[in-house]
């Protein structure tokens, strides 16, 4: 009488585990793609907010809202960003591109949106939604 006493794995276990790593794999990259696109939005709209905060002191260091810091237009040195004052009105229009997003403040609302000149990501991303 003999004994076949082999170790291992057969073929079809290793099928098996192979699939339900395919299964998961499947699952999961299309989440970890929004959780980076959500923190990349996050990430512009908090540099922004920042800069926001930094140049509408700025502007108003001289006691006026209207887009100057007492002699010129306010500008801050290695940052890019768009800065309007309607002087009639007050409103304020403000833009920063911070990586891949564009953070825009109209006064009101902020807004997070795909900056114009990168191209689009994959994954499982959620349309351009008002951050506020």
């Amino acid at each position: 009488m003999r004994r076949n006493n082999r170790k291992g794995f057969t073929i079809v276990e290793l099928v098996i585990v192979i699939a339900v790593i395919a299964i998961l794999a499947g699952v999961l990259i299309p989440t970890f793609a929004g959780i980076t696109t959500k923190a990349k939005k996050s990430a512009a709209l908090q540099e922004a907010t920042n800069l926001y905060k930094e140049v509408y002191a700025l502007d108003m260091s001289d006691g006026k809202l209207d887009g100057k810091d007492g002699k010129a237009t306010v500008a801050i040195t290695g940052k890019t960003f768009t800065y309007e004052v309607t002087e009639a009105t007050g409103a304020i229009n403000f833009s920063c591109t911070a990586g891949d997003y564009t953070a825009t403040f109209n006064g009101t609302e902020w807004t997070v949106a795909k900056a114009a000149n990168t191209p689009a990501e994959g994954g499982a991303e959620g349309g351009d939604e008002a951050q506020g």
